[in-house]
């Protein structure tokens, strides 16, 4: 791995760090380096057509990130297929994408309140659906405008 300042760095999950290299004006590369397995792959490949990528965030098997400055987008790597999620009024300068899960936190407090909340129903939910359909999206735009997508 080498970084110059054509390098943008996007996202660490704990084991996978997530970056862009500008080959040349044109050209944009985005990488994945896996620490555990030692391996370094080329994800997607964006081009002067493709119009301004940023704020790129990991998640699974898939890329979430801002095309444009307003439009939210999530490239799948195994399928290399991207699906647009939303757009914003304003141009956006956060996100923030996490699963869909239930913290411990929350069951505990649950239990303890007698439960009911049905936590349960949401776990068999979450075991039986695919990833890229378990994510929350929250994005702010530089009008202060929160928005939040669900799959």
């Amino acid at each position: 791995m080498t970084f110059t300042q054509n390098t943008v760095p996007f996202d660490f999950d704990g084991d996978r760090l997530l970056w862009m290299n500008y080959q040349s004006r044109d050209l944009r590369d985005v990488y994945l380096y896996n620490f555990p397995a030692k391996t370094l792959t080329t994800v997607a490949t964006f081009q002067k057509r493709d119009g301004i990528i940023s704020h790129m965030k990991l998640l699974g098997d898939c890329l979430y990130y801002v095309k444009n400055t307003r439009d939210l987008v999530r490239y799948d790597m195994k399928s290399h297929s991207s699906t647009l999620l939303g757009s914003t009024r304003d141009a956006i300068i956060a996100l923030y994408v996490t699963r869909n899960t239930i913290r411990d936190f929350d069951k505990e407090e649950d239990e303890k309140l007698g439960g009911g909340l049905g936590y349960e129903d949401i776990d068999e939910e979450a075991k039986t659906t695919s990833d890229e359909k378990r994510y929350t999206v929250a994005c702010l735009d530089e009008a202060e405008n929160l928005y939040v997508f669900k799959g």
